[in-house]
């Protein structure tokens, strides 16, 4: 069973969305809000475990490659200090929040950087299975 968490990182709140098994059926999951690096990563943590992820999907703005992402280098400890047992990859988040933005959501309840999250998971899965 594959179970890859995709994380739009921001610097305010992470977004996130899963992909169960090998189908190609995606799910946002509530965001995160950042506080300390410490809460955040151990909230982290607790989803990886909890919903058993093999694989944590991180999207990066490509598209802008000589733009560093502050969220990405706030992350750098975070993917350091992880088991070897996960796989970490890459993809290209431009135009995610964009994209994101142009839906019609009318709950509150999905947020937006979720939704970006579930944008690069779709992504991903389209262009690799």
């Amino acid at each position: 069973m594959l179970n890859i968490l995709a994380m739009d990182l921001g610097i305010k709140y992470i977004g996130l969305a899963i992909c169960k098994c090998s189908c190609t059926m995606t799910q946002v999951l509530p965001h995160i809000k950042i506080e300390s690096k410490k809460k955040t990563i151990t909230l982290l943590l607790s989803i990886i475990n909890n919903l058993n992820i093999q694989t944590i999907l991180i999207g990066y703005p490509e598209k802008n490659s000589h733009i560093f992402s502050q969220s990405l280098l706030y992350f750098a400890d975070f993917t350091l200090i992880l088991p070897i047992k996960y796989k970490i990859l890459l993809h290209d988040e431009s135009y995610s929040s964009y994209l994101a933005k142009s839906k019609t959501y009318k709950s509150k309840a999905v947020s937006i950087h979720s939704i970006s999250a579930k944008i690069i998971l779709e992504s991903f899965l389209y262009e690799h299975i």
